[in-house]
Order: C-alpha cells, then structure tokens, then sequence
C-alpha cells in the first residue's frame, strides 16, 4: 500500500529507493550493503548507489567516516537538522 501510494505521486524507482534510504537510516548509521539488505537485495543495485550518491549529493546523508570514502567501514548516517 505503501508503495502503491508512492508510485501515484509519480515517483521512479530511484526516487522510491530514497525515501526509503531516508527512512532505513532514521533508524541507525548502516553501510550500503545492510541498506541493499533491507531493501531486500541480496547485493548493492544500482538504485541503491545513486539513491545514496543523490543523497550524499544533497547532504541528506553523510559518511561515518569522512576522511575516508573508500573504506570497507564506512557507513552512512542522516545529517542532523540546524536549528
């Protein structure tokens, strides 16, 4: 139902994977393979990178470990709001 509603708005899939990207990491910081895990895939799609990418691209998300993108632990995490 959920997904239903969200295709009715006109979303893509990558669009779809974002929002929720965004509501997997309201949860806790996780690398991109556990968030392909919980969003059902048994590897990291396509849509997975670019919903990441975009969202890194926004500064809707950023990197546990900044200084190093590459690493084999690195996670993500939503970016605190300003108040």
């Amino acid at each position: 139902m959920y997904l239903e509603r969200l295709r009715s708005l006109g979303l893509n899939e990558t669009e779809i994977k974002i929002i929720k990207i965004i509501k997997i990491l309201k949860k806790s910081e996780l690398s991109k393979k556990q968030i392909a895990l919980d969003l059902s895939y048994k590897s990291i799609a396509g849509n997975v990178k670019k919903g990441i990418q975009n969202l890194l691209n926004k500064k809707i998300i950023q990197y546990t470990l900044p200084g190093k993108p590459t690493s084999k632990n690195q996670k993500y995490k939503l970016v605190k709001k300003r108040e």
